[in-house]
Order: C-alpha cells, then structure tokens, then sequence
C-alpha cells in the first residue's frame, strides 16, 4: 500500500507541476508541544523534541522545534492558534499530539494539521512498550508524517508568500529584505535507528547498517552514523560516521574508517590509516584530513602524501 501511494504522488507530481511544491525541501512544518497524560512525577521522554529532530533528517526544507514559540501544549488547537503558530514559525504546517503513559508503555497520537485551513491532514498512532521501541515508532511517526506533508504540498496551490516571474526578479533587485540563503537540507536514511536523550535535554540518534546522507551535492555512506543535538535544537551540531565512509561532493571522493561532521561550519574531519581524498587530479593521504564543503581549503595532518596529476602538455598549466 505504501508502494503505491508513493507512486500516486509521483504520477501527480509528474501531471501537475504547476501545483506547487512538489519535494520534500518544499515543506516547511512545525512540532508543537506535546499534551502529556501520565501519573504525576512521571518522568517522560520529550516526543515532540525527538519527532522533530528526526523530521530534520528527512529532508524537508524547514523544521521548527517545540522549542522555538512560547506553546502550551494542546493537542487539539483552534484554527486560529495554528495559523498564529505557523506565522511566528513561518511554516505551513503543524504537528500537535498527546503522549498517554499507560504503566511502562507509552501511546503516541499525533496529528498533521494545514495551518491555512485547520484541516487535519493525517491521524497517525504508535506505541512503545519498553523504552528501546521508542526510536523505531518516532521513526515510523516522522515516515508517516513526511507522507502526508508531501500529500498537502502537491495538492495545494503555489503559495503568494513566494514571489515569481517580474515580481521575484523585484524582489532580488531590493537586496535590502531578502532573507539569507538557508543551509541545504539535509536528510539520513538507514536501516535501523535508535534515539537516546542524554542529560540537560540534549539527544543523540544513532543510525545502523546501510547509512545513507545527503545534503545537497554531498553524499555519505557508511555503515553506522551518530547525530548529537544541543538541548532544544533541532539540528545536530555533530555527525559521526564510521565503518568504510565513502564521501562524494561534485568533484571531491573522500574514503576513511570514520568522519566528524560539523554542519554549520560546512567542516568535515576524516580520520583513519588509510584516509584519502581526491580533488581536481590530486589524491591526498593521512591520518587525518580535515576539508571544507564550501571552499577548497584542506589540512592535512600525520605523515601526509600528496600525488598530483601532471598537467597536460598543451593546456599550459603547471603543478604545484
């Protein structure tokens, strides 16, 4: 069934490109608070935190965490509470639910709601009945969710908050109000995946076996990857791959044992006794080498060997 749904979204993709947003870094969405039902003192895991972190790994253009609006949490808001919470998180849709603790076991219900109009796109219900579930219906909930939002994003109109044609080309003349050019999405898929939350609110996702990452021109594989977020962020300040990491970015091929990503600097550190890298007819080797995705800037560091192509003879170049 989930098969065919998704080839019914791409044929509407395909017949309709003038609907509007198509791709899921089309989609912009915020996860509200959760409505907590359980005993008193119960010490319960912050869902809505981790739904929203793993929604940051799916791909999507814009995802606000609970954290980001003064929210009570309300897991049947009015229309008008969503249209103001998408327009101080300048998304387009929300995510609302309840977390029900029933003795060890917890009941997620969460719903999808258009912030435009009210309208519930989609119900979607998990369960964990011992703590380690609780990673694998998070990420059964975030699948689900992305499903219905790219349901939404090909059935409704192109929104006039994004300028086109004579109007756009105005709007980029101004320069004074354009809003900076955000990071590429960035999306991580895997074949298991645990979430852990660790001391101060901060949490670490672990992903296993056939690890994929892309974000933009860049894509990662290996065989294990680590997200930490810092408390109340919805986007890991670092990434750890491990296990015959293979990098490849437009002209760039890395290959190492493991490699620490630091996305907000665009910084990527491989580390290993055979870590290489290839660059514009160069091959770098060390133990460890450190690169930048948006510049060409490179340090290596424990024994490095470089091997530079030779240019050919009529281009006029030279070595370095």
């Amino acid at each position: 069934m989930r098969a065919l749904v998704s080839l019914v979204l791409l044929l509407l993709i395909g017949a309709s490109p003038a609907w509007g947003a198509t791709k899921p870094e089309d989609v912009s969405l915020l996860v509200a608070p959760f409505e907590i039902v359980a005993p008193a003192g119960a010490d319960l895991p912050e869902i809505a935190l981790l739904l929203a972190d793993r929604l940051g790994t799916r791909g999507l253009g814009r995802v606000v965490g609970p954290g980001a609006l003064s929210i009570e949490p309300v897991a049947e808001p009015s229309p008008e509470q969503l249209r103001t919470w998408a327009e101080g998180s300048r998304t387009e849709l929300v995510v609302v639910g309840r977390t029900t603790m029933i003795g060890r076991r917890l009941s997620l219900d969460v719903r999808l709601r258009n912030a435009a109009n009210g309208e519930t796109v989609g119900t979607y219900v998990a369960e964990a009945a011992r703590p380690e579930d609780l990673g694998t219906a998070v990420d059964r909930l975030a699948g689900q969710i992305v499903e219905g939002a790219l349901t939404v994003a090909v059935l409704a109109p192109v929104s006039a908050a994004a300028p086109q044609g004579d109007a756009a080309a105005g709007s980029a003349e101004a320069g004074s109000t354009a809003a900076p050019k955000p990071r590429q999405p960035l999306s991580i898929k895997a074949d298991e995946m645990e979430a852990v939350e660790g001391a101060g609110g901060s949490r670490r996702f672990l992903f296993k076996r056939n690890v994929r990452l892309r974000q933009g021109e860049m894509f990662v594989r290996s065989r294990r990857m680590e997200a930490f977020y810092p408390p109340g962020s919805s986007e890991p300040a670092t990434m750890i791959a491990t296990g015959d990491v293979i990098l490849r970015q437009a002209g760039r091929r890395a290959k190492c044992e493991s490699a620490t990503f630091y996305p907000k600097e665009q910084r990527v550190v491989c580390r290993g006794d055979d870590a290489e890298l290839e660059q514009g007819g160069t091959s770098l080797r060390g133990k460890e080498i450190e690169f930048f995705l948006d510049t060409e800037r490179m340090v290596i560091r424990g024994g490095a060997d470089v091997f530079m192509e030779p240019a050919d003879a009529g281009s006029g170049g030279q070595g370095r």
